[in-house]
């Protein structure tokens, strides 16, 4: 058997193997992904309506700062948001958004049932 040097299937340059002795991804049996194993109504909210409110909180805090703010006290501000409250309510737009693709990329790539248990607990705290 000859030690030739190539490129494996993974770009790491090694003695070459006959493809039969790599692992297949289409051979491997497909786990289903998380939100099928989820119960039908936590599926929905923490699929669907969560991270739905969390993009248009995104996009309200984004497009109209003021407004938001202006919800947020039952007094009106009577003044121009100064530049560090803009900076504080990109900062906050900025965590809607990341929390809303951190929880639709979990939900639906895991099928680790720990991972989503921890992620549950963790939005339940905040």
């Amino acid at each position: 058997m000859s030690t030739k040097q190539t490129i494996s299937r993974n770009g790491i340059l090694g003695p070459s193997l006959p493809l039969s002795c790599l692992p297949s991804a289409h051979l491997q049996p497909k786990k289903p992904a998380m939100t099928s194993v989820l119960p039908t109504i936590p599926r929905y909210f923490f699929c669907f309506v969560e991270p739905t409110l969390l993009i248009l909180a995104f996009a309200t805090t984004s497009i109209f700062p003021s407004h938001y703010v202006s919800t947020q006290s039952k007094l009106a501000p009577l003044y121009r948001l100064l530049q560090t409250e803009r900076i504080l309510l990109s900062q906050l737009s900025n965590l809607f958004l990341l929390i809303a693709v951190i929880e639709l990329y979990i939900f639906s790539s895991t099928t680790d049932i720990k991972a989503v248990r921890a992620l549950i607990e963790a939005r339940l705290w905040y």
